[in-house]
């Protein structure tokens, strides 16, 4: 994040899914036999348009959504800024705008993992203006001091900046006693 008051954006193609991704190997699952497929031109297309974004200005900031999932991702946007943020997610509408709305639990919204989406933060307007090269839902707002994340109304984080820093470095000991 760069500055307080953007809004916070999902973009490009996200389908979650806790296959092979950090949680499940947290959690001791057996690697799946496949994993789903990825659609190049849409990723390649995303890259671009983040990208160009990036470049021209248009954008505060941009981080991918990889290893971790959504959650780590804005957790590491938060880290890296000082900043905090704001976020209100619908599990109803995990696939970010691009394709058809499926819901998916609370764990694989927040912590799965695909190819292709970032968290981007910038002014509303410019956020809004790249919905129209690849699929963008607003999902915040940066400020604070505090990591708030709501999934379907209902708290799924909340933590000070420096909590998740802390986290972040030594592990997640503090969030589950």
């Amino acid at each position: 994040f760069a500055s307080p008051g953007d809004a916070i954006a999902l973009a490009g193609p996200f389908t979650p899914s806790l296959d092979a991704s950090e949680l499940a190997k947290l959690w001791g699952r057996e690697l799946p036999g496949a994993l789903a497929e990825i659609d190049l031109a849409a990723t390649a297309d995303t890259l671009a348009a983040v990208r160009d974004a990036v470049r021209s200005g248009s954008v505060s900031s941009a981080h991918d959504i990889a290893e971790g999932g959504l959650a780590v991702a804005l957790a590491e946007c938060a880290i890296a800024s000082g900043l905090g943020a704001e976020v209100v997610l619908d599990s109803a509408r995990a696939d970010g705008g691009a394709g058809a709305p499926g819901a998916v639990d609370r764990f694989s919204l927040l912590f799965g993992e695909a190819t292709g989406g970032f968290v981007l933060s910038g002014p509303r307007e410019s956020l809004e203006a790249l919905g129209s090269r690849l699929p963008v839902r607003l999902i915040g707002s940066v400020g604070g001091e505090r990591l708030s994340i709501s999934v379907d109304g209902e708290s799924a984080l909340d933590a000070a900046v420096p909590e998740l820093a802390g986290a972040h470095e030594h592990g997640l000991r503090p969030f589950f006693p």
